[in-house]
């Protein structure tokens, strides 16, 4: 298994399997294409996307599941290519990510959610183009985990 250094978790070991490859990086981060999935029990149900490319960025997602119940995922063109794999909703682990403020609540990125395949471990930001839900959609959790 491949260490990886960070900066919010240290040195970690990282299976082949929590990592994920995206094959266009994220939009403001197109030069990183390879992130570990972390999942700190003492977190759940939050998970962090360390790139393994630097020490940063480090992004904070959930599924999108426990926020949105019924969430209505939209793939773009290219983006069921892009997975590499079937598209059947248990194949897909779908992130909102997570934007904390200084001021005000939490929010989560329900417009444009990371679609991961967990098979061929490839992933997308899958942005809609109807504006159906929010990019700053506010997360309503008085019971944040506490990670350290």
């Amino acid at each position: 298994m491949p260490f990886f250094d960070t900066r919010d978790f240290g040195r970690l070991e990282i299976d082949e399997t929590a990592l994920v490859e995206f094959p266009h990086g994220l939009p403001g981060f197109e030069d990183h294409h390879r992130f570990a999935l972390i999942a700190p029990d003492e977190c759940a149900p939050l998970i962090f996307l360390q790139s393994t490319q630097s020490t940063h960025p480090c992004f904070i997602a959930l599924p999108v599941d426990t926020i949105l119940p019924g969430y209505d995922l939209w793939l773009g063109p290219g983006d069921a290519e892009t997975l590499g794999g079937p598209i059947d909703t248990p194949s897909l682990l779908c992130l909102a990510m997570i934007c904390i403020q200084d001021q005000g609540p939490a929010t989560a990125n329900l417009l444009g959610p990371l679609v991961i395949h967990r098979h061929s471990r490839r992933g997308v930001q899958a942005i809609r183009e109807d504006l159906k839900y929010s990019a700053r959609a506010p997360l309503a959790s008085p019971e944040a985990p506490e990670c350290s």
